[in-house]
């Protein structure tokens, strides 16, 4: 019995070794790519506010054309951004894009409550110029050429720090 159970376990080791190997293999392709996506090419923005990194904020690229693509990312501790369509796949499809930009922070408005029956308002504020995060207001434009060894921008300065109530539409 313990000369059968070593030669066992070696014999589940061979058999299961090349299962293993193929699901190895399949899962390092990554996911396939969706059916009519286009060729994407590198693209790396940069953001700076007040001169320094402008760090974790939600980056968009609209495309002026009728794209259904989303492309776009958040920012590193440099301030930068390396653009992926669909969160998966790194870079965007050539074409001309309006680049929106929002960093928002969320905090109770108003002092601390008399008591714990009080109800607290939370409040969310833009933490950068809210023209950046409006399609239809924002001055950043790039045009994302068919270039494979990449897209790459001088860095937007977004100006001064802001702290200032998001507005919900219709309000």
């Amino acid at each position: 019995m313990l000369f059968i159970y070593p030669m066992m376990t070696r014999l589940s080791l061979i058999c299961l070794f090349p299962i293993v190997l193929c699901l190895t293999v399949a899962g390092c392709g990554g996911e396939p790519r969706p059916d009519g996506l286009p060729e994407l090419f590198p693209v790396t923005l940069t953001f700076t506010q007040e001169g320094e990194p402008c760090v974790e904020a939600i980056v968009t690229l609209i495309p002026e054309s009728d794209s259904p693509w989303g492309t776009g990312g958040i920012t590193d501790a440099n301030g930068r951004v390396a653009v992926r369509t669909h969160g998966k796949f790194l870079g965007a499809p050539a074409g001309r894009y309006r680049v929106t930009i929002s960093k928002t922070e969320s905090g109770v408005a108003g002092p601390a409550p008399a008591d714990m029956f009080t109800v607290q308002t939370i409040q969310t504020f833009h933490l950068i110029d809210p023209t950046y995060a409006d399609f239809a207001s924002t001055p950043l434009i790039i045009e994302v050429e068919a270039n494979r060894r990449g897209n790459s921008f001088p860095p937007f300065e977004l100006g001064e720090r802001v702290r200032e109530p998001v507005r919900l539409p219709g309000m």
